[in-house]
């Protein structure tokens, strides 16, 4: 059974395995390693000089790429990102093929970039399956 509570400008909800406050600074505390929200979450902030979302990963062991965002559906496909530690450098994993689209919001689109699973590229085509890089499109090879 669930207890809500107002105390200090605290509210509580707890039970029998767990607690989730939120405090009168408006932080959510919980003493479970796993928040889980069902239905759509929306993160706001009105300003333009600190994240909606920081995401802290407090594993450092070097030279290993550390998981920040995953992504993952019952059908058992995955995706996320990391970063590795001593270069610093972003790392976007997919379990199959990466797009990139653009047009519309959500993941609706024009697929401008495709990476296939085998490492082949298409810009400007959607299944860049007959050569390692394949541009669709006018392009313009020049020097400075």
């Amino acid at each position: 059974m669930a207890i809500l509570s107002n105390i200090n400008n605290l509210l509580r909800i707890s039970n029998s395995t767990g607690r989730v406050l939120i405090n009168s600074t408006n932080a959510i505390v919980s003493n479970s390693e796993v928040l889980t929200v069902g239905g759509r979450s929306s993160l706001k902030n009105d300003s333009s000089s600190v994240a909606a979302l920081v995401i802290v990963n407090g594993d450092s062991t070097a030279n290993t790429f550390q998981p920040y965002m995953y992504f993952s559906d019952v059908g058992g496909n995955r995706a996320g990102f990391g970063v590795e530690t001593s270069t610093a450098s972003l790392k976007i994993n997919a379990q199959a093929n990466m797009i990139f689209s653009t047009g519309v919001a959500s993941l609706g689109g024009t697929p401008r970039i495709t990476i296939l699973s085998t490492g082949n590229v298409g810009i400007g085509v959607s299944n860049p399956e007959t050569a390692r890089l394949l541009v669709r499109g006018s392009t313009n090879d020049s020097t400075s």
